[in-house]
């Protein structure tokens, strides 16, 4: 089988670029090969290679830059893989794209199911809803993964400011009213892998029949405070005062759902794989780091 993974130095591309190639015939692409605003590329960069898959790892993620960037972010989150979409349909290829829990408002008292109504409070969120509705317009062997608070040990995300606040500061302060499920980018291409194994060559009629919007992130729902509080347990040598305050503290641009923590039962029912939890997943991402 053929894979074609795109946005291959982002935090997941590199997590599948690791993982892919041990299992499928794999083509990795980044923004200096394929921009995505290049929508003639895009048709013409698929239907040269041919790809039975298309993982589009790609997307604008700069969620207070949105506010100012729609445009921008539509077309790399909605209007980009809309195209995308319709020439792996073309093809009679399939398609993975990865959408997020910032779908939904944050009103929820409990983890947000596939079948919530979706509401966004922002223009990332907003941006990547859109993505979702014209997938479905124009594909009919797509899987959609929803997912959340994604991290590695070196790129620029959550984890890595706290231990480099924790570092520099004797007291930091970190959200305690945002709930969401903490996930590792490797864990994440790791699940999906093992989707994709799953069709055990008839990919064409197995994407058809399990084709659809699914929830795939670290089990398990924790708010940002208790979260620095688990990073913080890895790194021996630092321990400093850690504060929670609620989100009215910090301005930003965008607004951030509540609890936009997501249920994972029906990825594990369908696909029946079970998804690990976040406490056990930070830990293997972190472990020895130091």
């Amino acid at each position: 089988m053929r894979c074609l993974l795109l946005g291959k130095n982002g935090q997941l591309g590199r997590s599948f670029s690791e993982i892919l190639p041990e299992h499928f015939d794999t083509i990795s692409l980044g923004k200096s090969e394929l921009d995505v605003l290049d929508l003639d590329k895009i048709r013409k960069t698929l239907r040269t290679l041919q790809p039975d898959i298309l993982i589009n790892a790609s997307a604008y993620t700069a969620v207070d830059r949105a506010e100012s960037e729609i445009d921008l972010a539509t077309r790399i989150n909605a209007i980009a893989p809309r195209v995308m979409a319709e020439e792996m349909e073309r093809l009679g290829g399939g398609m993975i794209h990865f959408s997020t829990d910032y779908v939904f408002d944050g009103n929820s008292e409990q983890a947000n199911s596939e079948a919530d109504p979706s509401a966004p409070i922002n223009v990332y969120g907003a941006s990547k809803l859109y993505g979702e509705h014209l997938i479905q317009q124009v594909h009919q062997r797509f899987l959609i993964f929803r997912t959340s608070w994604v991290y590695t040990r070196n790129g620029d995300n959550f984890v890595t400011k706290v231990l480099k606040w924790a570092r520099e500061n004797a007291e930091i302060s970190i959200v305690s009213d945002q709930i969401g499920n903490p996930t590792s980018a490797r864990e994440l291409a790791g699940l999906v892998t093992k989707v994709l194994l799953g069709a055990d060559g008839n990919l064409s009629n197995y994407l058809t029949g399990v084709r659809g919007i699914y929830h795939c992130a670290g089990k398990g729902a924790v708010s940002r405070y208790e979260l620095a509080k688990e990073i913080l347990k890895t790194e021996a040598n630092i321990n400093p005062r850690i504060v929670p305050v609620t989100s009215d503290k910090f301005l930003t641009r965008a607004r951030r759902p509540r609890n936009s923590s997501l249920n994972l039962e029906l990825f594990e029912k369908t696909f029946g794989i079970p998804i690990p939890s976040w406490q056990e997943s930070l830990r293997r991402e972190l472990g020895g780091a130091g």
